[in-house]
């Protein structure tokens, strides 16, 4: 069940909600370092804003799942 953006399962161990988020967090960086193409790619501080912006965001939002972790499945992200 999803409530508020969080992903909720029965055991409230919130390893789907951690996944969901580092899979979206993943898609949007990969998105981003696409852009770096060597000379003819965007400047650093570019970069740098896009990822505050784009990926940060979805790492941020509900942060204190992060702090109930374990640590199964903070390897994974």
């Amino acid at each position: 069940m999803r409530y508020l953006g969080v992903w909720l399962d029965p055991q409230l161990n919130f390893s789907l909600q951690m996944a969901y988020v580092v899979s979206k967090a993943k898609r949007s960086c990969a998105k981003i370092c696409t852009l770096f193409d060597g000379r003819d790619g965007i400047s650093v501080q570019l970069g740098v804003e896009l990822y505050r912006s784009l990926v940060r965001p979805h790492l941020e939002h509900a942060v204190t799942v992060w702090a109930s972790a374990r640590a199964k499945d903070l390897e994974k992200s």
